[in-house]
């Protein structure tokens, strides 16, 4: 008898944890963007193939050009510090998109906070994969645009 009020015990006990964790979406659901931001540096140390599916899937729901979908990849270069890797991809992902969908972009950015544009414009005035001439010319057309008048003097008001 004692050992079936263990075996319950333990029955219950654990099936109360997985509940848990699959509440947590730690095992039935795959991270999504705002998880990689939260975990960033942790995700990419203890699951880098996680990290990178995570990261590609942003990157192919960008192509759908949702405001507030960009702003939330966007969100990333704050994370990004000296991880070369990362931002090696982050460059390749926005320079040509950005070229080539400035009006989504500058919308995009004006949605986030101040850090969070800080960080994306400093990546955006050194280029890796298109000229810088290209992204200055993102910048300038739009200065008589009101609504991206903020950003705009941020990326030239910062550069040297």
């Amino acid at each position: 008898m004692k050992c079936i009020i263990i075996a319950i015990t333990m029955l219950v006990f654990l099936s109360s944890t997985c509940s848990l964790v699959a509440a947590n979406g730690t095992h039935d659901q795959k991270p999504d963007i705002e998880y990689l931001k939260n975990n960033f540096d942790s995700l990419y140390t203890s699951d880098t193939v996680l990290f990178w599916e995570v990261l590609h899937d942003a990157a192919e729901q960008i192509k759908r050009k949702d405001v507030k979908l960009i702003a939330s990849v966007m969100e990333i270069s704050f994370f990004v510090k000296g991880n070369a890797e990362v931002s090696e991809f982050f460059s390749e992902l926005f320079e040509p998109f950005c070229i080539s969908n400035s009006e989504i972009c500058l919308k995009a950015l004006t949605t986030l906070k101040a850090q969070y544009q800080s960080s994306f414009l400093d990546r955006m005035r050194q280029p890796l994969f298109v000229s810088k001439t290209e992204i200055d010319k993102i910048f300038s057309n739009n200065r008589h645009n009101e609504s991206y008048n903020k950003i705009i003097k941020l990326y030239f008001k910062e550069e040297k």
